[in-house]
């Protein structure tokens, strides 16, 4: 590529700025945001965003008719993008710089967000640090995300109380607790980070979310228990009117033996139901009230409760799954960890930790690092759970002795002797 001249670009950009400040600018393309019009230069919008680009050579009916709409940008954010085309001049701000951010990643202008991108990082802190992190994901910026190790590893005292820290993939839970350069205060937080990681989607997530679903459930078992218990009362109701029909019926008595046998029959009350007299059409009675004898609508009900019994043993299964999903990570993030700075104290409550009692290889690592705290004497190289991080105010030392009171210490980190 042709190398550019810085001063003849910037040139070009100043030729440009003064058209635009004089209102001299041809402007052959319009863009409507929000209701409003803002008129455009269509050669710089196609030169500086891809989105334009695509658009213009798309041959859509925009092309021919001139204009365009945009959603999902602020008409004050598209005018500040449009000054920054023309005029060259740094519109971003850190009260800007999030929205600006979204929509040139929606308009594909580089420039613009490389320039959002530095800004964000430059003004990243404890207090905006949540929100910065959901953009760059939403984003997908690997720039800023890749800034955030960092961040986090300098700040993982108070990040990891964050909802943040929570909702990082295993990957970056892995890179932390394995950088040399994470600051903590005591080797305690990281294996309680580590649980509250594994256990999170059950203790904040799930419980909130199964919580609501069995209120629902159990107002649905409220609710259908309630109608059951109208249909059977409305049943019963329209049985007896039935049989108030049936017996009132005025029937002249046959001088035959077998016509009164049949009307005895007619007006009885049999264990499979109410069977209705000639006269009665059959369509007047539900197949529901009349059926083997059996109560259908109560049968539906408690069909109706069972479904939902089976709805809440579902949620039950579905929690344990979701509590089980990060499972399989505790053992390489243990390993990960510095288990052997842990306190004895803090080592004996993890070992009875339900987690790490149903855990083999897990529960083999807090004993490890329990019986670590108990050698008065160990010879050889030093087990990487033990092996301080370079915020400790303590390090890995081997003394090598000589003779003749001549001693030396080796750094087991730093591979060097003092």
């Amino acid at each position: 590529m042709t190398t550019i001249s810085t001063d003849i670009a910037l040139g070009v950009m100043n030729s440009i700025q003064k058209l635009y400040l004089r209102h001299e600018l041809v402007e052959d393309f319009i863009i409507e945001i929000e209701n409003t019009e803002i008129m455009c230069f269509r050669f710089i919008l196609e030169s500086c965003s891809e989105f334009f680009s695509g658009l213009f050579r798309s041959g859509m009916k925009e092309v021919t008719n001139g204009r365009a709409t945009l959603h999902g940008i602020s008409c004050e954010t598209f005018k500040l993008i449009r000054e920054a085309m023309y005029t060259g001049i740094d519109v971003v701000t850190e009260d800007n710089a999030i929205a600006i951010w979204h929509a040139s990643n929606q308009l594909q202008i580089d420039f613009m967000i490389e320039l959002c991108e530095k800004t964000v990082v430059k003004m990243l802190s404890l207090d905006n640090f949540e929100e910065v992190y959901r953009n760059a994901k939403l984003i997908n910026s690997k720039h800023v995300l890749g800034q955030f190790k960092t961040f986090i590893s300098e700040h993982f005292v108070q990040i990891r109380k964050m909802n943040t820290f929570l909702e990082l993939s295993y990957d970056d839970v892995l890179a932390l607790i394995s950088d040399d350069k994470l600051v903590v205060e005591s080797e305690d937080q990281v294996l309680e980070s580590i649980m509250e990681w594994i256990e999170h989607p059950v203790i904040e997530k799930l419980e909130d979310e199964h919580q609501n679903d069995k209120r629902k459930c159990i107002e649905d078992i409220r609710e259908r228990s309630q109608a059951i218990a109208k249909i059977v009362a409305e049943k019963n109701s329209f049985v007896k009117s039935k049989l108030t029909v049936v017996s009132s019926v005025n029937i002249e008595q046959s001088t035959s033996d077998m016509d009164a046998k049949r009307l005895d029959n007619d007006n009885r009350v049999v264990h499979k139901g109410v069977r209705p007299p000639p006269h009665v059409q059959s369509n007047d009675i539900s197949p529901v009230e009349i059926n083997e004898g059996h109560d259908q609508t109560d049968s539906t009900g408690t069909k109706m409760l069972y479904q939902t019994n089976d709805a809440l043993q579902q949620l039950r299964r579905t929690k344990r799954k979701f509590a089980g999903e990060r499972e399989p990570n505790l053992v390489p993030l243990l390993n990960a960890a510095r288990t052997c700075l842990a306190t004895s104290a803090f080592l004996e409550s993890l070992y009875n930790h339900h987690l790490i009692k149903e855990n083999c290889k897990a529960k083999d690592i807090i004993f490890n690092a329990v019986l670590h705290h108990t050698e008065k004497y160990r010879n050889g190289r030093w087990s990487e759970a033990a092996l301080h991080r370079e915020c400790s105010a303590f390090g890995n030392f081997g003394v090598v002795s000589h003779g003749n009171g001549v001693f030396e210490a080796y750094s087991t980190v730093q591979d060097v002797f003092f």
